[in-house]
């Protein structure tokens, strides 16, 4: 598995890496600026797998600002989800 994410925040979009033979468990430690506008706004993550003609779509969290904001920062798993289904999940560190 080579996965990467997608996220996406209003208009803006960021992509990481592809982390190659990464498997299901990569590290990717990439950091993005983002100004948020409003923190009751979501922030998508979506995972796909790269392969050599396209990518194959993982799995995606839609996540609130205002979980990535309490108490200074967190540091905390949020399920990718694929048709309705668990299909693993991500860590975020703010």
């Amino acid at each position: 598995m080579d996965p990467y994410c997608v996220i996406t925040y209003r208009e803006e979009t960021f992509k990481t890496d592809v982390k190659n033979n990464a498997g299901k468990k990569p590290k990717w430690d990439q950091t993005y600026q983002i100004d948020v506008k409003y923190v009751g706004d979501d922030i998508n993550v979506k995972v796909y797998d790269k392969d050599v003609f396209g990518s194959d779509y993982v799995g995606q969290a839609n996540i609130k600002w205002s979980s990535l904001c309490m108490n200074g920062g967190m540091d905390d798993w949020f399920d990718l989800m694929y048709s309705s289904k668990k299909a693993g999940s991500i860590r975020l560190k703010c």
